[in-house]
């Protein structure tokens, strides 16, 4: 922040004050606030893979969080890759052999509306 402030009084630019700026501005736009990864499915390439299992609860588990989706109790038992979002650690892909299965949210991050908190 204080180098912002620095950057602000020197150069007439402050980066992240710009930043929070367009936040607000862009607030409504749904593109603006929606995950890149999402968005456009080949970068989650460049997300880490996380190997797991589908366990016998359906979840797959990634550093303390279960992850899941009605899809994955058909492969019980199975290994999977998973790539969690830098967006939101509430959402991870989960890949079988190298293609999408789905994508799979946090049972811990579900608040009680259905809807999920982005980080814990």
């Amino acid at each position: 922040m204080i180098f912002d402030q620095y950057l602000k009084r020197t150069l007439g630019y402050a980066p992240l004050q710009m930043q929070a700026t367009r936040n607000k501005v862009f607030a409504q736009s749904i593109s603006y606030n929606r995950d890149p990864a999402w968005q456009l499915p080949p970068l989650r390439m460049l997300l880490p893979a996380q190997p797991s299992a589908i366990a016998a609860d359906t979840s797959v588990e990634l550093d303390g969080l279960h992850y899941e989706h009605p899809f994955l109790s058909h492969w019980r038992g199975h290994q999977v890759n998973a790539r969690r979002s830098n967006w939101a650690e509430a959402t991870a892909w989960i890949y079988l052999d190298n293609e999408i299965l789905c994508e799979a949210h946090a049972r811990e991050l579900r608040r009680a509306d259905g809807t999920y908190r982005p980080w814990r």
